[in-house]
């Protein structure tokens, strides 16, 4: 898949980097994938895991609401959306392992 940033990003860059020692500091976890391009791509993983989970819901007949990273659906759908949620993410990540995160 090619890698694609938001459009006038570069120009950016230099402001953004004045920030990141602050940044690197606080998420030392993460900071060697600053500047990688990763969080477009998990972006673009995102957007595709709530079209198939729309369609998915569409073929079995529920409504749902994407809003951010989550469904808004009726309660008594609440379990086979969060199932279609799972499976959309299983298809999409290709791996079986769907973290979920209940509040």
């Amino acid at each position: 898949m090619e890698q694609r940033s938001p459009f006038g990003l570069s120009e950016h860059l230099e402001r953004i980097s004045k920030i990141g020692d602050p940044l690197e500091e606080r998420h030392r976890a993460l900071a060697p994938l600053f500047g990688t391009g990763i969080g477009f791509h998990l972006l673009g993983l995102e957007g595709e895991i709530t079209l198939a989970t729309l369609s998915l819901a569409e073929e079995a007949g529920l409504s749902v609401l994407p809003v951010h990273d989550c469904c808004l659906c009726p309660f008594p759908d609440a379990d086979a959306v969060k199932a279609i949620m799972e499976e959309a993410y299983r298809r999409v990540a290709k791996t079986g392992d769907c973290p979920v995160v209940v509040p």
